[in-house]
């Protein structure tokens, strides 16, 4: 099992002199490089931004499915939970290797 911890969050895309696409954090010491983009084109800017958000948005993300499931297993709230819902949160949870 890896007991590594991800780098900190918030992750923002930032680019160097020469252009090159980076994710960095700002957490803890002045931006510190958590990767390089292979490719600095519009792909690379496109999959950077997207990685950023996506890390990013993932605490939140989790915490809001594990609510879902807490609410539709209460038994005051069970009944406006719809079925479909807790699965989509579930499998988010899977996903996400939160589950």
């Amino acid at each position: 099992m890896n007991t590594a911890t991800h780098t900190p969050t918030p992750w923002m895309v930032e680019a160097d002199e020469d252009g090159v696409q980076c994710i960095s954090h700002g957490g803890g010491r002045d931006g510190d490089i958590v990767t390089n983009i292979r490719y600095a084109d519009r792909r690379g800017e496109a999959d950077a931004a997207f990685i950023v958000r996506a890390c990013n948005a993932h605490d939140e993300l989790v915490a809001l499915a594990r609510y879902i499931e807490k609410l539709s297993s209460s038994p005051l709230q069970r009944d406006y939970v719809q079925p479909e819902v807790v699965q989509m949160a579930r499998a988010a949870l899977a996903k996400a290797g939160a589950a």
